[in-house]
């Protein structure tokens, strides 16, 4: 028997899923990021490497609103989930210098596919014929950047299959994350839930 909460008047009808942050226990309080486990363990596992790597909750001049920092070679922050949606919407910073993002997904054929989207390559790359991995371009403007991720058109573009589902999302330095969530559809900004709206 599956139990669904009963939405409240006013509340979204978008079908989302938030990876980053969770959807917040009380709506009206932020969640304490630092808390949040993958972000306690992006931050110890930075710590490790003792190169200068850093992960960092700290607010945003910009936004006003704390967000996740990832500086170094080894800052990064691990996402991992079970969704079936075919769209990953990012809502991050661009600080003028390279990162990337990694999905891991598992198509038609039932294979695990690994899709990188980056600002510090020109040309799209498949690591074989017919291999597991790609690398596309990523192409930015300045600061903060609502970047919507058509996996569906992605997938069947590169490897010829469907989209089945998303099981990790990796950012990788440097940038600062806001927002991470999958959705069953592009949604206006006001039509998405309270805490995933850019504009709040």
């Amino acid at each position: 028997m599956s139990l669904r909460r009963k939405k409240k008047q006013g509340e979204s009808k978008a079908v989302v899923v938030p990876l980053f942050p969770p959807e917040p226990r009380d709506m009206d309080e932020e969640e304490d990021l630092e808390a949040y486990h993958v972000v306690a363990t992006a931050i110890a596992e930075a710590e490790s490497f003792r190169d200068g790597s850093v992960v960092a909750v700290e607010e945003d001049p910009l936004l006003g609103k704390d967000v996740v920092t990832l500086e170094g070679g080894h800052a990064r922050l691990e996402l991992p989930t079970r969704c079936e949606h075919p769209w990953l919407i990012f809502h991050l910073r661009n600080r003028r210098r390279f990162f990337s993002i990694e999905v891991v997904l598992r198509d038609s054929s039932g294979k695990h596919r690994v899709l990188t989207m980056s600002n510090h390559v020109s040309l799209a790359t498949m690591d074989a014929p017919n291999g597991n991995a790609a690398q596309l371009p990523l192409s930015l403007g300045e600061e903060w950047q609502i970047i919507p991720v058509d996996l569906a058109s992605l997938v069947k573009a590169i490897w010829g299959t469907e989209h089945r589902s998303i099981e990790q999302v990796r950012v990788n330095a440097s940038t600062s994350v806001r927002r991470i969530f999958a959705a069953d559809k592009p949604y206006a900004d006001v039509e998405l839930p309270e805490y995933l709206r850019a504009l709040c």
